[in-house]
């Protein structure tokens, strides 16, 4: 069985280990919740087990291969990330355009190209449409996964083409 890193969120682990089995995720996932339930972390387990190398796809991801170290040092080529940084903490366009040229090329390595886009509420508007074009044509073998605490400041359009999951609070004993 692979080794997640997520906590405390059975059901959104039973879908994540399922797309990961198959080997196919949505094309668009956003993953919503409160600070600190673990979105980033199923996000980085989900594009580990897209990545990883082991022949059986039960066992993805792996965490010793060379994809899953990768994803998890953070430099694998087929996996791009997108978090707020700068003069308001926002995600501008450009930043956007740029994770679309990067995800218009075919994979280096992997089965698939991924983006993790954290904090997706920060986007700003332009920002939000620029990647509704690519969740409206999305090339194949692109897997985009969005986190936000909410999304209401995300655009109707943008949360209509994601497949979404809801994460909850996670117990304290889970945490410990």
């Amino acid at each position: 069985m692979g080794e997640f890193r997520t906590r405390g969120q059975p059901w959104a682990l039973a879908a994540v280990r399922r797309w990961v089995t198959a080997g196919r995720a949505p094309h668009a996932l956003l993953l919503a919740g409160p600070e600190g339930v673990g979105k980033t972390t199923l996000a980085l387990d989900l594009v580990a087990g897209l990545c990883c190398l082991a022949d059986d796809p039960a066992a993805r991801p792996c965490r010793a291969c060379v994809a899953c170290r990768k994803v998890e040092h953070g430099n694998h080529p087929d996996v791009h990330r997108l978090a707020p940084g700068g003069a308001g903490g926002q995600i501008q366009i450009g930043e956007v355009r740029a994770l679309l040229n990067g995800l218009a090329l075919l994979p280096a390595e992997a089965r698939v190209r991924t983006a993790i886009i954290e904090h997706a509420q920060r986007l700003n508007p332009d920002a939000q449409n620029a990647l509704l074009k690519l969740l409206e044509d999305a090339p194949p073998g692109v897997v985009v996964v969005l986190t936000a605490e909410t999304r209401a400041l995300l655009l109707d359009t943008l949360v209509r083409r994601c497949q979404r999951l809801r994460l909850g609070p996670v117990a304290r004993e889970t945490v410990a």
